[in-house]
Formats: C-alpha cells, structure tokens, sequence
C-alpha cells in the first residue's frame, strides 16, 4: 500500500510539474507579442464590438459576411480588458493558457513529456511563424473549442461509466456549437474528430450501435442544441437571425459568383507558407498518423480527423477569397508531432547503439529547436529593442511590423480637422484609421468585406444620405471598390474631392472645401 501511495505522489507531482512546464512556455510565448499592435481585420472586430457596447446589433445596424461569434468575442475583449490592441493581446494570453492546459489534459493519458511538447509544438510553430495578421482571427480561436472536444471523447470509454461518457458528449456537442457561431463552415473540424472518436468505440472497443446512440449521439445532439437554442431565440426576439441564416448559408455561394476567386498559386504560396513553419514538425506527426491508423490508436486517430477536416476547409477558403486559414493547422499538428516525438524517442531508447542513440535524439531535438527557434530568436530581438516601450519605440516596432502604419498615420494626421470629434467617417478599407483619426464609424458601412452588387447600392444609398464628411477609399481593394460597376467610386467622384492621396489610398471630403496636401 505505502508503495501505492508513493506512486501515485510522485505521479501528481510529475503532472504539476509538466503543466507547470507548458503554461511557462506558453505565456512567454504570448507575452513576446504583447505589444504587438491591431491588424486591420482586429481593428474592424474591435471598432464594431465598440460600437456594440452602444447597443449596436450585427446584422441590424451593421452587417459583415462573418458569423457572430468573433464580433462577441471582441466585445468580451473590450468589456474585460480594453477596446484596444493591448487588451486583445492580454485576452490572448488568458486565451492561450487555457487552450495549452486542455491540450495537455488530452495528452496526458500518454504519458508526461507527450503532455508537455504537444501543447509547445502547436504554440511555438504558430508564434513561430504569425504575423499580426493570424493572431486573433477566428481560424485560431476555434481551436480552443476543438481542443476541448479532442480532451472530451480522446478519453477511453471505461465500462460502468457511462453517464460520465454522455457528459463528455453533451460538452463536446456544446463546444461544436460554438464553433458554429464562429464560422458554419468550421463545423466539419470537431464534428471529424466525435465521429472518429464514435467510430473508434464502435469497431475498437465493440460497443452496440444503442448504446452509441443513447451515451454518445443523443447527449452530442443535446449539448449542441441547448447551446445554440437560447442564441436563436435571442437573435429571433431582436430581429437578427433571418440575416444571419441568410448571412451564413446564402451569401456565400453568391459572393463566389459574383467575385474573381484567388488562384492556385496562391494556395501554393499559403502551403509553403505553413511548411516552412513546421517542417521539423511534420515527419514526427505523419509519424504519429500512420501509427493511429496502424494500431487503430485513438488520440492520433481523432488529431489526424482534425486535420483532415482543416485540409477540406483550407482549399475551400483560400480558393475562394482569404489565405489565413492554416491557422487551424497548428494545434492538431503539434500534437500530432509530439506523439510521433515521443514515440520515436522510445525506439531509439531500444537501440543497442548508444552513440547511434545519442546522435539521432540530438538531431531530432536541434532540428525542433532550429525551426522554432530562429524565428522566434528574431522576435524576441525586436521586442527588446523596442524596450521600454516608449511611443517613439513602440511607434517603430509597429511600422517594423507593417511597413503601412507610418504612411497611414501620416495621412490622419493630414485630415484630422476636417471631420470633428462627433462627426462619424467611412473607412473603405483599413479599420485601422478609426483608431488613428479617433473618428467612429458610420458603422453600417463596413470597407472591409465583399459586398454584393445590391448591397453595394445600400452602401451608396447610405452615404448619399448621411453625407459623412470624410471617406477613405483603400486602393488595395480594387476587386470589391468596383465591384456593381463601380458605383462606389463613381458617387464619391460625384460628392467628394480628394483631401490626401498616398499609395495606400485616399481620403475624400464632401466637396466645396480646399485641399489639404497631396502627395504623390
């Protein structure tokens, strides 16, 4: 018995330790980019979240492509922390630690050094290799809830337990939901990874299809449900669930007709972007699959659906309009590579060889260290440079992280007195500039989606009668500016004259006014 008992304290004591490992890891990891400042997607989720606060409704006085959940997690940012950049990056730190923490709560039935480098895989090739324009984006969010479902059904039905099986399902179905308001389409990811896991019980561990049924679909189904349900009736009491259906299942597949679709080469070009990476990552996670499937293993069974449902989702969605999406990669990747880590390690613990043994793990682990560490190792020189974050600093860390802010705040500061403090502008473009100008949005306007040709005559007919007093056309977003034949710009020409011009973009005001500056 006291053998027992030294046992099990060593093996809890073994476990905090491990977790103790990866929060450190992680939260270095995300306070690296703490100062890091909005991209212009945050921006836009930001100053619409703000304008929530004021009782502002999606889908009611402002209307994106996206589903909701993003503009509810940016209101939770700014009603926690703060309407601005650092409040974002705080929410990603609390965001990520707890991510890390149900990532190694999954991994941990396989032992601890598994549970410590999946969770730092996944961080550390993400921080690795994101710019501002992955961080906070919906793409990466999910994974939390997907991480969630793999802690939720990876674990081993035990007989006499079922009960605590169903619960398992009823979350897992509750956080499917939730990726649902995130983005419909991101629903074959969680739902991949419970019919693998449902499959797996059903020829592995030869549970009866009835039973399958009544402790794992059924509770799934009524966790899902009773998420989703009070979020519908409380979209239907406030007028905004007909276009959010509309929003998420129509618009769609009228925006791919109705636009030009990115090509191949840029497929090609997001792949090599996400290899480069994670190259030290991949042989360790096909790896770690191929032994899933050899051994009907069922952690790497459920991680190798989970990518498998982002590899059906990335080709559609940077076919299509956007290139982020490799974002849902990360985190099944890091696991995967760290079951395929260790397992590796373990045959090479059988090796008679020492020194064939020694140079092998040393290789394995340098070759790691080199593709997190490099990037990261640049990161962290800038960051410190920028020390103590002075506004000079911090100023020349932003423009080392996008080249436009220096160019962008220069042309605010040009067109500042034209518009007053209460005076609401359109930003055709990078939401950026509200923060810059501190000038709100005429916020049914949003610049930064594709609009259909009759909601392009909406957004014409709003500015015909609001008359903002300053516009921002953006020139990099040509294919949705003339886009409806162009009446955009047209009934800007016919109202307004250009106040600043640069090679972003330009600033119009209503006209019977002087020019303020105009460069080339």
């Amino acid at each position: 018995m006291n053998n027992i008992n030294t046992a099990h304290r060593r093996s809890s004591a073994t476990g905090r330790e491990s977790i103790l490992i990866v929060l450190a890891v992680v939260l270095l990891l995300t306070m690296l980019h703490l100062h890091y400042p909005f991209n212009e997607d945050q921006a836009l989720f930001m100053y619409a979240a703000r304008e929530m606060t004021d009782g502002a409704q999606m889908y009611r006085e402002f209307w994106d492509m996206k589903q909701p959940g993003i503009y509810w997690w940016y209101l939770a940012v700014g009603s926690i922390f703060s309407f601005d950049a650092v409040g974002l990056r705080w929410m990603d730190v609390v965001w990520s630690l707890c991510v890390a923490g149900v990532l190694w709560a999954a991994v941990r039935q396989r032992g601890a050094l598994a549970a410590v480098l999946a969770p730092c895989f996944g961080f550390a090739s993400f921080y690795g290799r994101a710019s501002i324009n992955q961080f906070s984006q919906v793409e990466w969010i999910v994974g939390g809830p997907i991480a969630v479902v793999l802690w939720c059904v990876g674990v081993e039905s035990k007989p006499g337990k079922e009960r605590a099986t169903a619960g398992r399902y009823a979350i897992a179905g509750a956080m499917l939901a939730i990726v649902a308001l995130f983005k419909t389409m991101l629903v074959i990811l969680p739902m991949a990874v419970i019919v693998t896991a449902i499959a797996h019980a059903r020829w592995k561990d030869r549970i009866d299809g009835g039973s399958l049924i009544r402790w794992r679909v059924a509770p799934m189904f009524a966790g899902c449900l009773f998420t989703l349900l009070p979020v519908v009736i409380w979209m239907q009491l406030n007028g905004t669930l007909t276009e959010a259906l509309w929003t998420a299942f129509v618009y769609p597949g009228i925006a791919v007709r109705e636009y030009e679709h990115n090509t191949i080469l840029r497929l090609l070009g997001s792949t090599r972007w996400f290899l480069i990476g994670t190259v030290a990552l991949v042989p360790w996670a096909a790896w770690a699959a191929f032994n899933g499937l050899r051994h009907r293993s069922r952690l790497e069974l459920l991680c190798t659906a989970w990518c498998a449902g982002a590899m059906i989702v990335i080709p559609m969605q940077v076919l299509s309009f956007w290139d982020y999406h490799f974002d849902l990669l990360f985190l099944p990747l890091g696991v995967l590579a760290a079951l395929g880590f260790v397992d590796a390690l373990c045959r090479l613990g059988s090796t008679k060889n020492l020194r064939y043994r020694q140079a092998a793990i040393a290789l394995m682990i340098i070759s790691v260290l080199i593709n997190f560490g490099w990037p990261l190792g640049r990161k962290v020189v800038k960051v410190f440079a920028a020390m103590p974050f002075t506004a000079a600093s911090q100023s020349a860390l932003d423009n080392s992280l996008d080249a436009r802010l220096s160019e962008y705040k220069e042309s605010v500061e040009a067109v500042r007195g034209i518009a007053g403090e209460q005076d609401r502008i359109v930003v055709w473009g990078d939401a950026r500039m509200h923060f810059m100008l501190q000038r709100r949005p005429v916020i049914e306007i949003n610049g930064s989606t594709f609009y259909l040709a009759r909601q392009l005559e909406q957004v014409v007919s709003e500015i015909r009668e609001k008359k903002p007093k300053l516009i921002y056309l953006s020139k990099e977003r040509d294919r949705m500016t003339y886009h409806g034949g162009g009446i955009l710009p047209i009934t800007i020409k016919e109202m307004y004259e250009p106040a600043y011009d640069n090679r972003f973009g330009t600033w119009y005001r209503l006209r019977n006014g002087a020019i303020v500056k105009t460069t080339p």
